[in-house]
């Protein structure tokens, strides 16, 4: 059997045994909407659930009507993670519990040239030699006693993946080198200058080899979301060894605004929970997890990034930070509440006691609930916003004072984006400050500063309408009229292969668009039981497989099942092209008869004259010979509603 043929039985394989809905609940959070699932789609910045994923009468797929993104579970693996094909074929094989017949041969990028999985499998031999490091450290050693201290204990070790860079220049080194020699792999470990690319080592200055670029520090790997080892965070052990923390350079895998530490392990508590605690450091998370908080993560040492909300919205619509009561900490909710203020998330803001972290508070007596409470009490990010507002105003002692303070906190709501703000929301604010300072409503809302306008959204990110235009295509030159009835057509036969069989007098010459032509051979190859998520993988342009998606979308509202109605209904939609194709091949010749002779227009005009005055005679006269077509009795055009 080929390499082809045995990806091909793979996928059948990967995707029999691979539930959609489950795997991109996994992703992103998903509401039941009907007989499908909608969520917030994670191929652009969507702000209303678009994606649609589709799996009744044995359909699998996911539909995006904003952006058009769709796929099946291979198509969603590959775009959500990055991966190509192998690796996404694997990656849902792993996690159905079996081997594929196929092994990825593919030959390494050289040196010039490094890839993402080359990226992957550098740092993943780094995890695991860190790992074995710290394993065979024994409860006497210094080190073990330091993580314990801070409440690290093997559970949350193992659960997080930490270990140990060993105090020496190149011991990561060697045991690569060792690796490489005695190795039976079928594909080679990566290349030195692939570590280097993953900042694991470092040449050394003379250029007489490399030294390993962590040394004598507590290894946080930091993963993706499918616990992908993506980029390491080292922290000190020794006080003299600065920085306190370093972190692996960006790469193609690697950027800190678009990472959050604890993303891996806390995804599905954010889902199932329903919100997600945001915190800020590696040691906060682990001791946030150990204390029965598994929906936490942390920023990788900067503040909030609008890539980490696009991140967070996907899991949830409900955000709690947990910051110290310093004035750091309210300086970062500031910056947090710019970048929530304008998104359909609902920001909370959990304010710690001054000077204590969440590590602290949870060691303290009572901690677990001292967090629980402060958690489960955090006012929303507006109404602490007015609280820090009421606290200042009530510190004035002058007219002259009130209005200094009240003018801040409105070029303050300017800045954030109160013109973002939805009307309900402006209101609470502007409504609370006139309670505050006697201030006329209108007064104060033409006093904020409307320099900053809220930020676009993409025009077609409402979520998916039935009216809504099907792909035009354009520059196919088929008319308007022509595109319409073969779009009728394909809609009823994808939501319904099974009437393949009825006998319509179709074929593929019938469908003058190329794209509907190449819709409705794959039908045909696939017979009555053909599934659309088979349709579009044998599909290789992206806009006629998303095209597929709107036909079915579109006329599965109305068809879903292969009533007696919607036998004629075909039928009829299948006359109405077939008359359309006889009135645009009689224009066709009429305009050809331009250019005849004048004997040959006058004999022309006698044929019509003998024919008489009806259009769809004289189209079934043309074709004459065709006795079948010439029975197809002349119909209405049906529209789809």
């Amino acid at each position: 059997m080929t390499t082809t043929m045995q990806q091909h039985d793979d996928r059948q394989r990967v995707l029999d045994a691979t539930d959609l809905v489950a795997v991109v609940g996994e992703h992103i959070s998903l509401k039941r909407k009907g007989r499908e699932h909608v969520g917030i789609c994670p191929f652009h910045d969507d702000s209303s659930p678009s994606l649609h994923v589709v799996t009744h009468k044995g359909n699998a797929f996911y539909k995006c009507f904003a952006c058009g993104a769709s796929g099946n579970a291979i198509d969603f693996m590959m775009n959500y993670h990055r991966l190509d094909f192998p690796g996404a074929l694997k990656a849902l094989a792993d996690r159905a519990g079996f081997e594929l017949t196929t092994r990825d041969s593919a030959r390494r990028s050289d040196s010039n040239g490094i890839g993402r999985s080359d990226l992957l499998e550098a740092n993943s031999c780094a995890c695991k030699f860190y790992q074995s490091q710290l394993a065979r450290c024994d409860h006497s050693n210094p080190i073990n006693g330091m993580l314990l201290e801070r409440g690290i204990d093997e559970q949350m070790q193992q659960r997080f993946g930490l270990g140990l860079s060993p105090d020496a220049w190149n011991q990561f080194h060697d045991t690569i080198e060792r690796a490489r020699r005695e190795s039976s792999r079928s594909t080679p470990l990566p290349s030195d200058q692939v570590f280097v690319a993953a900042g694991l080592l470092k040449p050394r200055r003379d250029g007489s080899g490399m030294i390993d670029a962590f040394r004598n520090r507590i290894m946080f790997p930091i993963m993706d979301e499918m616990g992908r080892t993506i980029a390491f965070g080292a922290r000190q052990i020794d006080a003299e060894d600065s920085p306190k923390y370093l972190n692996s350079p960006e790469s193609d895998l690697f950027h800190k605004s678009r990472s959050l530490y604890g993303i891996h392990q806390a995804r599905q508590a954010i889902i199932d929970q329903g919100h997600a605690i945001v915190t800020e450091g590696y040691t906060d998370v682990i001791a946030c997890h150990r204390g029965g908080f598994s929906n936490t993560v942390a920023t990788l040492g900067t503040a909030l990034t609008a890539d980490h909300v696009r991140l967070l919205r996907r899991l949830t619509d409900n955000v709690v930070l947990l910051f110290d009561g310093d004035a750091a900490g309210a300086k970062a909710a500031d910056r947090a509440m710019e970048l929530f203020m304008g998104e359909s998330i609902t920001l909370r803001i959990a304010t710690l006691p001054e000077g204590m972290d969440p590590d602290d508070l949870l060691k303290s007596p009572d901690g677990t609930d001292r967090l629980r409470q402060a958690i489960d009490t955090a006012p929303d990010a507006l109404e602490f916003m007015l609280a820090r507002f009421r606290s200042s105003l009530s510190e004035t002692e002058s007219v002259w004072d009130r209005q200094k303070v009240l003018m801040h906190m409105l070029e303050h709501l300017g800045t954030l984006g109160f013109a973002s703000m939805d009307g309900i929301r402006k209101q609470f604010v502007v409504a609370a400050l006139s309670d505050l300072t006697g201030i006329p409503v209108d007064r104060i809302l033409s006093s904020i500063p409307t320099a900053r306008q809220a930020r676009p959204r993409p025009a077609a990110d409402q979520g998916h309408s039935t009216d809504a235009p099907i792909n035009p295509l354009p520059g196919t030159g088929a008319s308007p009229a022509r595109r319409e009835a073969e779009q009728r057509v394909l809609g009823i036969l994808l939501c319904n292969s099974e009437l393949l069989e009825e006998s319509l007098e179709l074929d593929a010459d019938s469908f003058s668009v190329p794209e509907h032509r190449t819709i409705f051979t794959c039908l045909a190859e696939s017979g009555s039981s053909a599934k659309i998520q088979e349709i579009m993988s044998m599909i290789p342009d992206k806009a006629t497989s998303a095209l597929v998606g709107d036909l079915y979308y579109r006329t599965s509202d109305f068809c879903p099942e292969a009533t007696s109605e919607i036998i004629q209904l075909l039928q009829d939609s299948a006359r109405d092209l077939a008359s359309t194709i006889r009135l645009e091949d009689d224009r066709t010749a009429r305009q050809a008869d331009a250019f005849q002779t004048p004997e040959q227009v006058q004999r022309r005009l006698q044929e019509l004259r003998e024919r008489g005055p009806d259009m769809t005679t004289i189209a079934r006269a043309r074709i004459g010979s065709d006795s079948q077509t010439d029975s197809i009795p002349s119909q209405p055009r049906s529209s789809m509603k």
